[in-house]
């Protein structure tokens, strides 16, 4: 099987998911070969990816990773949240701890960012669930589809995803910088208070090394464990790791952008250019958002 048959595979799987959350009683093989529609719903998904195949032979990765976010598509929203998670901590830790120079208007800013990232993360996320709905209707319905009718409802399908992978990667974008400076700073902080013994450290500088010990490793330092000399070469690890993961953050970031501009594409050689939120779902209530938004945040 291709990258391009795989994504294509992957995103009949998604829709059929869905479709038996709510027939339950049929197996996943009769979805395509016995209801009305979901053999025009297959064979629409087949064409596109046929077509952009041949247009863009040379990119079976990101026609892979296509297939694996249709098909766990809830996990980008996760994810998303997530990020926001971290990069939250990183403006409490840069504003909170002496010599960064991050000043209350930039930890405004930033805050404001996030929030509103957040409210988009949910709504992405909902437009793409009900993109999905769409599509079970009309396999389920028992009025023959036409191939228009389920060329855009692919179409609605893409950009609902390209339009959340966009608020993905500024969410992503945000970390990475926030993270970035977290480091910068964490690791002036701890050569000028950890790398030689320190007769007497600021109670404020004891507190910010204990914060940025536990955004580092996710548990608290107690405070007399700040002025052992061991801790100068534990911070180095965790920051070394901690560097680690943003190198492989700005690579998962890079094949969101990569993968953005095939949708993109495939988008345009269906005659329908790509816009934000261009995807025909209508904005989702606070209600349907938050309880969407809630159902994966503690996941």
């Amino acid at each position: 099987m291709t990258d391009y048959k795989y994504a294509a595979q992957q995103m009949k799987e998604a829709i059929i998911d869905e479709f038996l959350k709510k027939h339950p009683g049929v197996s996943r093989q009769q979805v395509i070969t016995r209801t009305v529609n979901g053999r025009v719903i297959a064979d629409t998904i087949n064409n596109t990816f046929n077509v952009t195949q041949k247009q863009q032979a040379e990119k079976p990765q990101d026609a892979k990773l296509l297939g694996e976010i249709v098909r766990r598509g809830e996990e980008q929203l996760v994810a998303s949240l997530d990020s926001i998670t971290c990069s939250k901590k990183y403006v409490d830790w840069l504003f909170s701890s002496p010599t960064t120079g991050f000043d209350e208007k930039e930890k405004n800013e930033n805050i404001q960012f996030l929030e509103k990232r957040e409210i988009t993360a949910g709504n992405r996320a909902v437009d793409v669930h009900k993109v999905k709905i769409n599509l079970t209707k009309v396999v389920a319905s028992k009025s023959k589809a036409t191939s228009s009718l389920a060329q855009t409802l692919v179409q609605e399908y893409l950009q609902a995803v390209l339009d959340q992978l966009k608020c993905q990667k500024s969410i992503f974008d945000r970390e990475l910088v926030l993270g970035e400076r977290f480091s910068t700073h964490t690791t002036s902080f701890i050569e000028k208070n950890l790398k030689t013994v320190q007769p007497q450290i600021k109670p404020t500088t004891v507190q910010a090394l204990i914060k940025a010990y536990s955004i580092l490793k996710n548990e608290k330092m107690e405070k007399m464990a700040i002025t052992n000399p061991k801790n100068y070469q534990q911070f180095k690890t965790e920051l070394d790791q901690f560097n680690k993961n943003l190198k492989s953050k700005r690579e998962q970031l890079e094949a969101i952008q990569r993968l953005i501009h095939f949708i993109e594409t495939i988008l345009e050689s269906m005659g329908n250019p790509p816009s934000e939120g261009n995807a025909k779902t209508k904005t989702p209530s606070s209600s349907q958002r938050m309880a969407f938004t809630t159902k994966h945040r503690g996941r």
